[in-house]
């Protein structure tokens, strides 16, 4: 059994209720994955290997997990900021090239009640190359690309069936998705040439060992 198959199964094994046996198991289990430049490139590299689109990045899933969790690499092409969100699960990141600005804020019940803009901040920090975090669900938290990104990110299944959504200027509320300022809806699959573009420039960003200045995805 190749390495990254022994983390993928340790990952898919946790109990992701179990917030101290995430948190514990996760970042080192992430850690030991991105140690193989090599064993990235494999699983990009497998046909089952998926990529969707969203507003400021794209996802490739590497591999997916019974009850819906999945491992998967977040490329941010170029500075970009994200909404504010929480989530539907518990996930856990590192990241593998570039720099992130990570906003935390209160949990989604209570964010919902402040009023727009005046949401207070409970923290803020970059995260580094090499840098992890795990985050609970319920948090309301934005990324901002500082400069072309790659992260990789393990999810469990969800465990809840609404997560909360502030976009600026398009939604603030619940949701299971929200839209682009296009209306094309986040999450979509990309084309062809896109995959191809998309998995060239992670492929570069990961060799290199650091961020470049690529072509944003269309």
């Amino acid at each position: 059994m190749k390495s990254h198959d022994q983390q993928i199964s340790r990952i898919e094994r946790l109990n992701w209720s179990d917030f101290d046996q995430v948190a514990a198991v996760l970042p080192q289990a992430l850690e030991l994955l991105s140690a193989s430049v090599d064993e990235m490139l494999d699983l990009m590299e497998s046909d089952q290997m998926r990529i969707e689109q969203f507003p400021n990045f794209f996802k490739m899933v590497l591999a997916e997990f019974g009850g819906g969790g999945s491992l998967r690499l977040h490329v941010f092409p170029q500075r970009d900021i994200g909404s504010r969100h929480s989530h539907r699960w518990v996930f856990g990141s590192k990241v593998l090239v570039g720099r992130l600005q990570h906003n935390l804020y209160e949990e989604d019940t209570v964010y919902e009640l402040r009023e727009p803009g005046k949401e207070p901040l409970v923290s803020a920090r970059v995260e580094f190359t090499g840098s992890n975090y795990v985050l609970w669900p319920s948090h309301v938290h934005s990324i901002e690309a500082l400069e072309p990104t790659v992260t990789l990110v393990a999810r469990g299944p969800e465990i809840r069936s609404r997560r909360f959504v502030d976009v600026p200027g398009i939604e603030r509320g619940w949701a299971r998705q929200y839209a682009r300022p296009d209306q094309i809806l986040a999450g979509a699959k990309v084309s062809r040439s896109i995959r191809s573009s998309a998995i060239e420039q992670a492929m570069a960003l990961l060799t290199d060992g650091r961020p470049a200045a690529i072509t944003p995805l269309q």
